[in-house]
């Protein structure tokens, strides 16, 4: 880390100590933007640098002893559940303390930062902020995407000792910014669309900022020359066309099933080889992730109980940075490969409680206007983008922040948007006491 990218670090971890909650998380938002892995050891470890503000986050909530709104409700207990899954997996898996470590870091990545959310957005005021500032965080990233396409400079490299590497693709330069890799970067601008899309119902100010935004989204999303994120950003323009049929989603799901159903008839191939013809930029690699899902379910004895540590027999091609690997293109194979059949179903289920969560706002408040309506329903859009985008990447950097983000706020709402007549847990908080333990506490309305 350059000593530029040190002082932001450490400016930034001030920050997060000592500004009110919504504001600490904008921060840990522009951590997460400027900020790539470490090119160098840092306190003895290789790891991305927002990371470490995780534990400034835990450290200012036992500080500040701020309550958890509403308690340990479904999916925070869900997310604690995929943890221990993930990490007894991962042990039993590598075999190794090595093992272990690395799986455990990843693990410290999914609580703290979920944790990190539930605990700082206490009221409605706290996510519009957050969500503002997102928008304008796009603007400046979206124009750095653009530099780096057009004149090969990621002047993100400055917060690092050495440069960052630039993808090229049949001659044309893939932006990638501080992302790991210009699918990530691109889907990052698509699937932070439908959570900018709220601000047009905000005043004129706020559609102002839209505008920008947006145009900020479509330019980071051309700068990563990738197909992944022009269909994520086609996922959320299809999940806002569907408002107008939120009363009768099930329908909507039934219509889904039965145009699989039917796609699997009338195709050769199985359903998921549509994939394959899937080329929006004219060098996509389509076949591989449909022949990636055939080759995992064919496969399916070697990963089922605790996952595998080889794959390279999968695919005619593997990956210089892992020989034993095949190039997993695929969120949901990669969970059933780091953890097996548990840990994939209970991820899957976790997307489950958050569109239920999402349903649960949407039935109580139905009667309220469309500029209500619209936050809980975007989320369940940026969620849908997410389950399209996994069949084609894996979220392996600070991108899956947004997944977290997204299961934080839906839970939060799920809490903050009306009374729940069979469970009020609006009237508790969770927060920690004098000697350190957890404790509940009554509020009154």
């Amino acid at each position: 880390m350059s000593p530029l990218g040190f002082i932001l670090l450490v400016v930034l971890a001030l920050t997060i100590l000592s500004v009110p909650r919504r504001m600490a998380v904008g921060a840990f938002f522009l951590a997460l933007l400027c900020f790539t892995n470490l090119d160098k050891p840092q306190f003895g470890l290789i790891q991305p640098a927002w990371r470490l503000l995780l534990p400034i986050g835990l450290l200012r909530v036992l500080i500040r002893k701020e309550p958890l709104t509403g308690g340990m409700v479904k999916m925070d207990k869900l997310i604690i559940v995929y943890s221990i899954i993930a990490v007894v997996t991962g042990t039993i898996l590598e075999g190794t303390f090595g093992g272990f470590v690395n799986r455990a870091g990843k693990v410290f990545d999914l609580i703290g930062m979920y944790f990190f959310f539930r605990f700082m957005i206490a009221e409605e005021n706290d996510l519009r902020y957050v969500l503002t500032f997102i928008a304008v965080l796009l603007i400046p990233l979206g124009v750095l995407l653009f530099i780096e396409k057009t004149q090969g400079t990621n002047f993100f490299s400055i917060l690092l000792k050495a440069p960052l590497e630039l993808v090229i693709r049949d001659g044309k330069i893939r932006a990638m910014g501080p992302f790991q890799h210009p699918i990530l970067a691109g889907t990052f601008c698509a699937t932070c669309f439908p959570l900018i899309a709220t601000l047009w119902w905000k005043g004129k100010k706020s559609k102002i900022l839209f505008v920008l935004s947006t145009l900020a989204i479509l330019v980071g999303i051309y700068a990563s020359n990738s197909s992944g994120p022009i269909m994520s950003f086609i996922f959320c323009l299809i999940g806002f066309a569907v408002f107008k049929f939120r009363h009768n989603m099930r329908t909507v799901r039934w219509m889904i099933v039965l145009g699989l159903v039917f796609l699997q008839l009338v195709m050769k191939a199985p359903v998921w080889f549509v994939l394959a013809k899937i080329d929006l930029t004219g060098s996509s690699t389509g076949w591989h992730r449909a022949e990636l899902i055939d080759s995992a379910l064919r496969h399916f004895n070697e990963w089922w109980l605790v996952g595998t540590t080889y794959t390279r027999h999968w695919m005619p091609t593997g990956i210089e940075a892992n020989l034993n690997h095949t190039d997993i293109t695929n969120q949901y194979i990669a969970l059933g490969v780091q953890g097996g059949i548990l840990l994939l179903a209970t991820f899957i289920y976790m997307q489950i409680t958050c569109f239920r969560n999402i349903g649960k706002v949407l039935r109580r408040n139905e009667n309220k206007p469309i500029s209500f309506l619209i936050l809980p329903w975007a989320c369940g859009v940026v969620q849908f983008s997410h389950i399209g985008t996994f069949l084609s990447i894996p979220f392996f950097d600070q991108t899956i922040s947004l997944v977290y983000f997204i299961f934080a706020v839906t839970t939060f709402l799920t809490i903050n948007q009306g009374p729940d007549p069979i469970n009020k847990i609006s009237n508790k908080t969770f927060s920690f006491d004098e000697s350190g333990m957890n404790s509940f506490e009554a509020k009154g309305p």
